[in-house]
């Protein structure tokens, strides 16, 4: 997460790289969400888990390396 600060006003920030794809004759998605500020990459066997991640991630307030080390 980054913080912006203008005019005293705070702003945080996240940019997430969504990446959804379905393997040659396969009826499951697959998802990657890659943080756009470290470029770590976390892999989802379903859209409903990223989003749930994503979630997580924005209401928590933890980074996605921080998300990582947990594992």
């Amino acid at each position: 997460m980054t913080t912006h600060s203008k005019n005293e006003v705070s702003t945080q920030y996240y940019g997430f790289l969504l990446r959804i794809w379905r393997p040659n004759g396969q009826a499951q998605w697959r998802v990657m969400v890659e943080s756009i500020e470290t470029n770590i990459r976390k892999g989802f066997s379903s859209i409903d888990e990223a989003f749930l991640f994503i979630r997580e991630q924005t209401s928590a307030d933890l980074s996605l390396s921080d998300y990582l080390q947990e594992e």
